[in-house]
């Protein structure tokens, strides 16, 4: 599944979904196709993710303290959101 689509070197953040159903299945694409993947769930997925964190996606703060966490170091992070959860006022740029 390669080529085209090819996330080698990308760091991605799936947010809400990432343990079952239909955001399990994109976890599991994005690591085949080379992504490093990190989970925000209440459920931890099945695939081995770079890392998973138990998150209560409607907290705002939550959100935050965790994506400014994950981000450490890194300038890039791509964010995936796997449920229809309401929007929230968070920021959820990795740079």
């Amino acid at each position: 599944m390669a080529g085209v689509w090819s996330y080698e070197g990308k760091r991605v953040l799936v947010s809400g979904g990432g343990g079952a159903g239909m955001g399990a299945a994109a976890v599991r694409d994005l690591l085949e196709l080379g992504a490093e993947v990190h989970v925000f769930d209440v459920k931890e997925p099945a695939s081995d993710v770079a890392s998973f964190r138990s998150v209560d996606l409607r907290d705002p703060g939550a959100i935050e303290s965790n994506v400014a966490e994950l981000a450490g170091a890194s300038t890039r992070c791509s964010i995936a959101r796997g449920s229809p959860a309401p929007r929230s006022p968070v920021s959820t740029s990795c740079s």
